[in-house]
């Protein structure tokens, strides 16, 4: 009777073992499952600079899916249709998806909002368009258009350039906008559109201007200052 028992014991500790090792390895494979789940075409790279002794690490190809962990920028094109968290990675090249939240943007992106320190190309979105830093480029936007400074065109209902670093290498030398609605602190600056307001030099055509350093600061129509 007593091995009866100490059999039935052994064999119920050695279920209850089974079924946790069962739960263990269960649950290891669920964490190592990535989502969105990495689809991409790629070959991981390495860039240096010498003088500065800075190593980059990095990926070049196709990425349809997938954020990426423990790299500095991607060349090529990049798919974030899950809102994939980018924000740490410069891209060189063509990202088309939800996000557009590159740390530097060197190309093109066509999002449905874009946020970037800085880009260098051209910035496509439904909702909005963001860069805080020095920009060249395109801006095109179905609602709002934002750069610290730009040299190149802002084209939404609402664009806006005003300065939120102080950075005397960031300068607008010639920049356009085209909406319903622009709003413009520094100089140099084409605007078009219903109204517009512009603290520095340039022209502008509207059914309402205002322009403080123009002779006549309120204006139907056009209004410049040189």
């Amino acid at each position: 009777m007593k091995n009866y028992y100490c059999h039935s014991i052994l064999m119920l500790c050695c279920v209850l073992s089974f079924c946790t090792l069962g739960d263990v390895v269960r649950t290891k494979e669920i964490t190592e499952i990535e989502i969105p789940p990495n689809f991409s075409f790629s070959f991981p790279c390495e860039t240096k600079i010498e003088d500065r002794k800075i190593k980059s690490k990095g990926e070049i190809g196709i990425s349809l899916t997938g954020a990426r962990s423990g790299y500095n920028y991607f060349v090529g094109f990049f798919g974030t249709c899950f809102m994939e968290d980018v924000s740490t990675l410069n891209l060189y090249g063509t990202s088309i998806g939800l996000n557009g939240g590159w740390k530097n943007l060197y190309g093109c992106s066509f999002s449905f909002i874009n946020k970037n320190n800085a880009f260098y190309g051209w910035q496509t979105s439904f909702l909005g368009n963001v860069s805080n830093h020095q920009s060249i480029g395109l801006q095109v936007s179905c609602i709002y258009n934002f750069a610290s400074s730009i040299n190149g065109i802002q084209v939404a209902l609402f664009n806006e350039i005003s300065k939120v670093h102080e950075d005397k290498s960031s300068k607008t030398y010639f920049s356009s906008q085209i909406g319903f609605l622009n709003d413009c602190n520094t100089d140099f600056v084409f605007q078009a559109g219903i109204f517009n307001k512009q603290a520095g030099k340039g022209l502008q055509l509207g059914l309402i201007n205002y322009m403080p350093d123009a002779f006549i600061p309120y204006t139907l129509i056009m209004n410049f200052s040189f």
